[in-house]
């Protein structure tokens, strides 16, 4: 009889914890979503594949969401829409101190760093476009609304003392710009993301394209009044018509989360995109930076749940 009572214990307590899957005693979410970006983005790539190393690993099912990108994922993270997101670094640090684009501070916190953004002026091979200051007059793709693309270029053209109205924007997603190029609709795109990115190889399959370098002055202008940008070389061969190196710059994008989120289930989400960070890489190869290394990257502060892990491996982060 009192085996029986133990064993009905123990089947009650393991009835209780299905539920929802868990890890080490740490009860987890039913499922998770990260805002990612459009599907022709590196962010999104990237958001797939934490997505797949989340639900593989910890058993947990995980959507990477489409959305406007960075300024729309961290507004989701704020209302609870999402559990993770990911963020340009500018968008990050307006987001946590609660300046436009933002109205108020918004609930988020870091978990990892990803990878750096990379500036890009593309342009079909036989543009006049030489120099940033050529698309004075033209018709410039610069980013979705709500997009990290577009805060980034606003940041940067305003370091270059170039205006929106010396040229005609076009407020693009990725897959837009793609089209628009192909068609002629679009002089150029100035990107700051993944090097490659994917609508510009889907573009460059059928129409030859050239990167612009920044000039040395321009690119030390841009660095200097923009603290989140570091200098930095595209390697020749990220593209197949780019057989130079390209002067730019760097941003390095962070994965954040709720900031009310348990701390054990953000230590588990860490050490488990850490540990499998090669998986991730397998889906694009600037992924192959989420390395706890890297950590220092990131600007704004880290999750409880993040800091324990890095402190573990001997990482300090605040």
């Amino acid at each position: 009889m009192r085996k029986r009572i133990v064993w009905l214990a123990v089947v009650a307590a393991l009835l209780v914890t299905c539920g929802s899957p868990a890890v080490a005693g740490t009860a987890l979410p039913k499922h998770l979503s990260l805002g990612a970006c459009g599907t022709a983005g590196t962010f999104y790539l990237v958001g797939a594949g934490i997505s797949q190393v989340i639900e593989k690993y910890l058993h947990v099912p995980t959507t990477a969401e489409v959305t406007a990108c960075a300024v729309e994922n961290a507004k989701l993270l704020d209302t609870g829409k999402v559990e993770l997101g990911i963020l340009t670094p500018e968008v990050a640090d307006q987001a946590f101190r609660g300046i436009a684009p933002f109205n108020k501070k918004q609930d988020l916190l870091a978990i990892a760093p990803l990878y750096p953004n990379l500036y890009q002026l593309i342009v079909p091979a036989s543009s006049p476009i030489q120099s940033i200051m050529d698309i004075k007059g033209k018709r410039v793709s610069v980013g979705a609304p709500g997009s990290g693309i577009l805060e980034s270029n606003k940041l940067l053209l305003d370091a270059l003392g170039i205006k929106f109205t010396d040229f005609k924007p076009e407020y693009l997603s990725f897959s837009e710009t793609a089209e628009a190029m192909k068609n002629g609709w679009v002089d150029a795109a100035i990107i700051v993301t993944g090097a490659p990115s994917s609508w510009a190889l889907d573009l460059e399959s059928v129409k030859p394209i050239r990167v612009v370098p920044l000039s040395e002055k321009e690119l030390n202008t841009i660095v200097q009044k923009v603290p989140y940008y570091v200098p930095t070389v595209i390697p020749k061969g990220r593209y197949k018509s780019q057989d130079y190196d390209v002067r730019s710059f760097a941003a390095w994008n962070v994965l954040a989360v709720q900031k009310d989120l348990p701390e054990d289930v953000v230590y588990e989400l860490t050490k488990t995109i850490m540990e499998h960070n090669a998986d991730i890489a397998k889906v694009h190869k600037e992924a192959g930076n989420i390395r706890p290394e890297n950590a220092d990257t990131v600007k704004i502060p880290y999750h409880p749940g993040a800091i324990r892990y890095y402190k573990e491996i001997g990482i300090n982060v605040q």
